[in-house]
């Protein structure tokens, strides 16, 4: 069966999840393509075990999933629940040659993948230097912010309007609901308008003492009634006791979502995301979480690990530049890239095929990774 030196990304349309798996792949440098070939809606409902059960009897055709075919990509990464059925069908298909990875903890077995990337607070029990086998530990979630990409998103045009705020710029990354399954409790505070009223008078507070300003943006997951009340608090002038920019949607422009983390020199993000706390914490700036002490389950042992790495600290109300001692750096994707471009050298090697030069590199610098 022929393999080409590609990858797939299994993409779940979360885009959440899909910016994992992508940062993932461009870590790993081949050339990399997104395919969102999910099973039925119908067979989406049920339980991954069903899935999986169905696709080992019946074949992807039982879950309406279409037949893959050659040439096979020799890395595949998916991401989110929605996506472990396809990529199972793809390692089957391809006879085992397709290198297949997995981001998040998946409801099933770790050897349904040849690795698995996860936080280590879905792991309880192990740790980021010792993970169960099979499994890469990262402390939050893959991304993309990198010093490249920081650099680039300064440079860029939207950026020119947030770099003439005074500073410090304080930015506010306002996230939403943790879960929408009605039989989970919240992992995180819930997100109320009365809650983000409180954090954007706090931080205009803060920022104002200054002198500085303050960048407000909402997530996808941000509830409308939140959105409406950050709109309304703005144009009242209730949280404006210093200058507060605001994208809102694409008549605003490009998302200015990097170069507001580029431009920043305080982030404080609501604790109900992981994802966003984690590409905060990759700019190497001071970074506060609001409501982190009221949060349930392994969020709190994400927080409590960002924490205790220096990377991370409830808001109080009060920018801190002077007692900020980092004990590291995140990097979760380069490590995470570090053991997939070992598999993927060793995988290359044993079928023969050719991989671009600095992709060699990486694998085999990463010999030793675990």
């Amino acid at each position: 069966m022929a393999v080409a030196a590609r990858t797939l990304v299994l993409g779940n349309a979360a885009a959440g999840a899909e910016k994992q798996a992508l940062a993932l792949a461009a870590a790993v440098g081949l050339p990399h393509t997104i395919q969102r070939a999910l099973p039925s809606a119908l067979a989406r409902r049920l339980p991954t075990a069903a899935q999986l059960g169905l696709l080992s009897r019946l074949g992807g055709g039982a879950l309406g999933l279409a037949a893959a075919r050659a040439p096979f990509p020799l890395l595949a990464i998916s991401c989110g629940r929605a996506a472990i059925a396809s990529s199972v069908a793809l390692r089957a298909a391809s006879g085992g040659r397709t290198l297949t990875v997995h981001v998040q903890r998946p409801p099933c077995d770790a050897s349904q993948f040849d690795l698995v990337v996860a936080p280590a607070h879905d792991f309880a029990g192990w740790s980021i230097g010792s993970p169960p086998p099979g499994v890469c530990l990262s402390a939050g979630s893959l991304h993309d912010v990198t010093p490249a990409a920081l650099a680039a998103a300064r440079a860029a045009p939207e950026a020119a309007a947030l770099a003439a705020l005074p500073r410090p710029r304080l930015a506010v990354l306002l996230g939403g609901p943790t879960t929408a399954r009605w039989w989970q409790r919240p992992r995180a505070p819930e997100l109320t308008a009365e809650r983000a009223r409180a954090l954007l008078r706090s931080a205009a507070g803060a920022a104002a003492e200054r002198g500085g300003s303050v960048l407000v943006t909402c997530s996808r997951r941000t509830p409308a009634a939140v959105v409406d009340e950050v709109d309304d608090l703005l144009a009242g002038g209730g949280a404006t006791s210093c200058p507060v920019w605001r994208w809102r949607d694409a008549r605003d422009g490009p998302n200015p979502y990097t170069a507001l983390l580029a431009t920043a020199d305080h982030i404080v993000v609501t604790a109900d995301s992981i994802n966003m706390l984690s590409e905060a914490c990759g700019t190497g700036k001071p970074v506060y979480t609001d409501g982190a002490d009221a949060c349930r389950g392994r969020f709190v042992a994400c927080h409590d690990t960002f924490r205790q790495r220096g990377l991370a600290r409830p808001w109080a109300g009060v920018l801190d530049d002077e007692s900020w001692g980092r004990a590291d750096e995140v990097g979760d994707t380069s490590r995470a890239a570090a053991c997939v471009a070992r598999l993927v050298a060793e995988r290359a090697r044993s079928l023969g095929v050719e991989l671009p030069r600095g992709v060699a590199a990486a694998g085999a610098a990463a010999g030793g990774t675990s």
